[in-house]
């Protein structure tokens, strides 16, 4: 009988997966999950690194072996690694990217034969920008699975954003904007123009929209 559990997951500092990585170098990440070197990614690499190899082998998700400075000793996990080398074998993949207003998340799943994989890596996110380099931050965590090809359907729906319950006494609006009107509300949201907001909602019969249009700007962008 086909399990729906996985057969393993974890969740990882973005340090203790650059330790993972470093400790496994013939694993080739696909770049979207690529996050870069301790040394690269900030200040106190030898620091942080200790610290993960700590939180790793503690969790048994690395081998207690003795790390020096600067090196990473000791085996990854086995299911660690197959999660993770899963997209080198993959039959198909997927990439998914998606954001919030403080964060941007990186998505690979991945199948071969009845197994599949899902890699996340999410990042803090640039108050400018939908995406943010990895490799630079020192913040970040990877939701790691890996199971029965059951689970990719619900895998695949958790990824979607839920739609928030709707306020008693409101119900949905639909409205259409052509092609002009859609980039100029866009462009608006992003740069935080609530004159041009409101102006756009009001014109298309969505005035109650406004202060949830607003919340979507990103204070600071330009």
């Amino acid at each position: 009988m086909t399990t729906k559990q996985p057969h393993f997951q974890a969740e990882l500092a973005l340090d203790e997966y650059r330790v993972v990585l470093q400790a496994a170098p013939d694993l080739v990440m696909p770049a979207s999950l690529r996050v870069g070197t301790l040394a690269k990614s900030g200040p106190d690499a030898d620091r942080r690194g200790s610290a993960a190899v700590a939180a790793l082998t503690g969790r048994q998700l690395l081998g207690r072996t003795a790390v020096g400075p600067g090196d990473v000793a000791g085996d990854p996990h086995p299911l660690l690694l197959v999660a993770l080398g899963l997209p080198l074998m993959a039959v198909q993949a997927m990439r998914v990217q998606s954001w919030t207003p403080t964060e941007s998340s990186q998505t690979v799943v991945s199948v071969a034969g009845r197994l599949m994989s899902a890699v996340t890596v999410t990042v803090p996110r640039c108050t400018d920008s939908p995406q943010t380099s990895a490799r630079a931050s020192e913040h970040g965590r990877v939701a790691i699975s890996l199971g029965s090809l059951s689970l990719l359907v619900g895998h695949l729906d958790g990824l979607l954003a839920a739609a928030p319950p709707e306020p008693a006494g409101m119900r949905a609006l639909t409205v259409q904007l052509g092609l002009v009107e859609s980039r100029t509300l866009i462009a608006a949201i992003r740069t935080g123009d609530d004159l041009v907001t409101e102006q756009l909602a009001t014109q298309f019969g969505a005035t109650a929209a406004v202060p949830l249009l607003r919340s979507l700007a990103v204070s600071g962008g330009g």
